[in-house]
Order: structure tokens, then C-alpha cells, then sequence
């Protein structure tokens, strides 16, 4: 379980406090439906045992981290998967008195397991890629200053999407600046390409030039096809293609990755099932070319533009951009989805 020492590492005393009060609460009025909801249906639900159960996720996620930090790089052992819940990346942002957990989400895992390596002298620099279709703004507000982590957040943004964070300007400040990158997708049904285009034009190159001693991925699977909730249709295999573009990316990273969001169980499955082979070593078939969604060129360029003051390393690629978005066009074939399966 989380303590006190190592949750405060990110979190305020004050949120620590109340997820245990109102835990608390719970425990002495179980039937409650006030307590047990205090935001009203599907904003957070406490229980008796909330604190308890949020206290061992983020303990997991703090122990995968460390254990990846301590492996050897050629046996395998610097990839871990914490099977966990509840999720944890809006947790730390909501400033509303006596209620500070949001969004399913009690305590920050990732954010926390980020503060105990750095705390520790474990790691000098850490990376966070949320992949979560909701923007982590628990894990922005936390490490919007601070340089020493990079959070990246590929989200679905705009249209009233919870949580109404994660703009292109939101940047960093102080020593942060640029240390705070989001993608934020404007459109429904985005899938294999259109992440994985965004990670070989933004996420790749930024996480190189930062070059993290961890990366921890918030992967949330509610932006897979399949998720009603999400609206993506990103499959299982993508994101197993994404996780190997960050292995190849960072080759030899410590790398953790803590499971978040995720509302069709079968289908969190199978995304969980492509991670872990693709962090175990399997080699994994080619997925095949498809046509990129009309928002993501447009995202995508503009992300570029507005991160180039941070990051050398996305300057002057307007040529292969042109390359890049033309191949994809010619090569990319649109996906034939039946009228049953759209249904």
C-alpha cells in the first residue's frame, strides 16, 4: 500500500486527508448515497474500503516502477504492467473544499510512482504518455512546473469532452515550460494511424531529446473500437504497435505502465493482452496501411507549431511533414466497415 510519505510526494496533505475522511464517512454510513457520490452518478464512488483500494493501486504502480528502475536491461525485467483500480490521472486536480478526487479517480498512481523515483535519487528524469481518450488533468496540474517530468497526453478535446483540459497552449511554466505536451484530437473514431502517426512525428522525437531514466505510460484503453464511451477506434494490436514504437524509441527505458480508463471489459482485455506481448518480446504481425482521419494532419501540424519553441527537435520538419501526410494519402486505404458493425 501507498503511505502517507510517498503519496505526498505529489499530493497535497489536504487530498491525502479527505479521500481517507470521506472513505471514513462511508465506512460509518455505508447506505449514503450522498457520500458514496458526492459529484452526483459517474463522477466518483466511494466506498468503504476507497482509500484502502486506491492506497494498493498506486502501491502497485509504485513497485512496478521501482522493481523496472532495478532490472536488467537484457533480461527483460524493465517492462511491467500494474493490472490496477481504480485509475488514478484526474486525481490532484479538483480544488473544490472537503472534495478533491474526480473522474473515477482517487489518487494519482502514475504521478505518485513519478515522485517517489524522483524523490529517491532513482531517476532524474522521468516521461508520463497518457493514452487514456481523457486528458490526465491531475497529472498536468501536478507537474505543469516541474521540468524534471514530461507529461504527454494524446486525448480526446473540444465538444464538451470531460475534462475540458488539454489545449495545445497548455505548455508548462516556469521551469516546466515545454515539459507539458498534449495532442488534442478534435474529432470522433480516430484509430491505428492516427496515433501512431502522432507518436512518429511528436512523441517519439520529444521523448528521445528528453531522454527519461523512466517512462511510465497511463494506459488507459477507452479510446479502443469497441469502447462506447471513448468514440475511438484504436485495436488492440495499435496499441501494441504504440508500445513497441516507445520501446524502440527508448531503447533499454525502464518502463511501467499502470492501466486507467477502459469501459468494455473484453475489450480492455485485449488491449492489455497486446501490451504485455509486445513488452515480453513477441514479434507482432505489420498492421496494415489505413487512410488517416481528416483531423489528425491538421492536430498534428499544429502541436508542431506550437511546441517548437521547446523542442529543436520538431523545428524545420515542414518538408517531411509534406512527405509524410502525402504517403500516407496515397498508400492508406480506407477502411471498409460494414453497416452491422457501424451499427
Amino acid at each position: 500500500m501507498a503511505t502517507d510519505h510517498e503519496l505526498l510526494t505529489v499530493h497535497t496533505e489536504r487530498h491525502v486527508d479527505e479521500v481517507r475522511r470521506m472513505t471514513n464517512a462511508m465506512r460509518d454510513d455505508p447506505t449514503s448515497r450522498e457520500k458514496a457520490e458526492p459529484d452526483g452518478p459517474g463522477g466518483i464512488y466511494y466506498s468503504p474500503v476507497a482509500d484502502y483500494t486506491a492506497r494498493l493501486a498506486c502501491g502497485s504502480v509504485i513497485d512496478a516502477a521501482l522493481r523496472v528502475l532495478q532490472g536488467d536491461a537484457g533480461d527483460g525485467s524493465r517492462c511491467a504492467f500494474a493490472l490496477v483500480r481504480p485509475p488514478g490521472h484526474h486525481a490532484g486536480y479538483d480544488d473544490t473544499p472537503n472534495h478533491r478526487a474526480e473522474g473515477f479517480c482517487f489518487l494519482n498512481s502514475a504521478a505518485v510512482a513519478a515522485g517517489v523515483a524522483l524523490q529517491q535519487g532513482k531517476a532524474k528524469r522521468v516521461a508520463i504518455l497518457d493514452w487514456d481518450v481523457h486528458h490526465g488533468n491531475g497529472t498536468q496540474r501536478m507537474f505543469f512546473e516541474e521540468g524534471r517530468v514530461l507529461y504527454i497526453s494524446l486525448h480526446r478535446f473540444g465538444d464538451n469532452w470531460y475534462p475540458l483540459t488539454g489545449a495545445l497552449e497548455e505548455t508548462g511554466s516556469g521551469a516546466g515550460a515545454g515539459a507539458n505536451l498534449n495532442v488534442p484530437w478534435s474529432q470522433d473514431g480516430l484509430s491505428d494511424a492516427d496515433y501512431l502517426a502522432a507518436l512518429e512525428l511528436i512523441v517519439a522525437p520529444v521523448l528521445r531529446a528528453f531522454a527519461p531514466e523512466l517512462l511510465l505510460i497511463s494506459a488507459g484503453f477507452d479510446a479502443a473500437e469497441g469502447d462506447a464511451q471513448g468514440k475511438m477506434r484504436v485495436s488492440p494490436a495499435g496499441f501494441g504497435a504504440m508500445t513497441s514504437m516507445l520501446m524502440q524509441a527508448l531503447p533499454g527505458c525502464p518502463l511501467a505502465a499502470a492501466l486507467e480508463g477502459g469501459y468494455n471489459s473484453l475489450v480492455t482485455c485485449a488491449c492489455t493482452e497486446e501490451v504485455l506481448r509486445v513488452m515480453m518480446g513477441e514479434s507482432r504481425p505489420a498492421l496494415p496501411a489505413r487512410r488517416l482521419a481528416k483531423a489528425t494532419e491538421s492536430t498534428i501540424r499544429a502541436v508542431l507549431r506550437t511546441q517548437q519553441e521547446h523542442w529543436p527537435v520538431l523545428r524545420g520538419q515542414e518538408a517531411a511533414l509534406d512527405r509524410f501526410f502525402a504517403e500516407a494519402m496515397r498508400n492508406g486505404e480506407p477502411e471498409r466497415v460494414s453497416k452491422r458493425r457501424r451499427a
